[in-house]
């Protein structure tokens, strides 16, 4: 099946399109997309400020590999005695043990320059000024497109991806890019906007929800709580701060019958917002068979 919200990522596309739009049913445009536009921009600069190159989290890594193994052999060389201590010599021995514990201070000193980076820039006027302009476009977009206060926001979890050989691959450090979205019932139907586009589902083409028992990878983290932290530490949440990535095992899939097998995906910590949203019967921790 394929995922509702996949969609190819071109360089020149001012906005991407959802490879299959048969359930969208709004659109932002005009100046409100203009603005969304320009604050995606300054987000990727500032972004991008924030961080090092690549090879800068390679080297780091490099570093603390060779330190680790040093620091390793000295330690075994010492504990295994007087003969592994005679044959690499205490000198040399010591300056195994030096190196290594240099190699962790330019580790640790690597790690503080990251950090220190990325709050120099969060700390910044701009970043506040771009926080703050982010949530009026927030606001205007719901309201452009109608969104009740009740809604409820959630996170999706979306495949952008790029052509190669033929066949689309993942773009960014994991499979799957997590969305925060609003997601609603109106009627007889599920509403989902990510505050660009609105899709609008029938109940009556909704199968079923599936629990997918597999860790899944997505990148970006929506909550404002940390994933270690109730209500999410629960669910066990794996972090690759490296990368900025979380795994989660499981996760749901609702099916949905569209001109193709669609599915949309959502971790395991929105189950119950969309238990509640869907009416699903059955909450066994087996699967979701049926929808009221």
């Amino acid at each position: 099946m394929k995922n509702l919200f996949s969609y190819s990522v071109k360089p020149s596309d001012g906005n991407a399109r959802l490879d299959s739009e048969e359930f969208v049913v709004g659109r932002i445009d005009g100046e409100l997309a203009a603005r969304r536009n320009r604050l995606s921009e300054d987000a990727a600069k500032m972004q991008k400020a924030a961080s090092f190159p690549i090879w800068f989290s390679f080297i780091k890594m490099i570093v603390f590999i060779a330190a680790a193994a040093l620091l390793m052999g000295g330690l075994r060389a010492i504990m295994d005695g007087e003969s592994s201590l005679e044959e690499m010599g205490r000198r040399g021995l010591w300056w195994i043990l030096g190196a290594g514990g240099v190699g962790i201070l330019i580790f640790v000193a690597m790690a503080l320059l990251e950090r220190k980076r990325k709050k120099d820039v969060l700390s910044a006027p701009a970043f506040s000024a771009l926080s703050e302009e982010t949530e009026r476009v927030m606001r205007d977009s719901l309201s452009a497109l109608h969104v009740p206060e009740t809604a409820v926001r959630v996170d999706i979890l979306t495949f952008p991806y790029k052509m190669r050989f033929g066949k689309p691959a993942s773009v960014g450090p994991a499979p799957y890019a997590n969305v925060p979205a609003y997601a609603y019932r109106d009627g007889d139907a599920l509403y989902l906007t990510d505050a660009e586009i609105v899709i609008r589902i029938p109940h009556d083409r909704i199968e079923g929800v599936s629990r997918v028992c597999r860790w899944v990878w997505f990148s970006g983290w929506n909550k404002q709580l940390p994933p270690n932290r109730e209500p999410y530490k629960q669910y066990k949440i794996r972090i690759n701060a490296q990368l900025g990535t979380f795994g989660v095992k499981p996760y749901y899939a609702v099916r949905i019958r569209g001109n193709e097998p669609l599915v949309f995906l959502f971790p395991a910590y929105e189950f119950e917002a969309f238990a509640a949203i869907l009416g699903a019967k059955a909450l066994s921790a087996a699967d979701v068979k049926k929808l009221d």
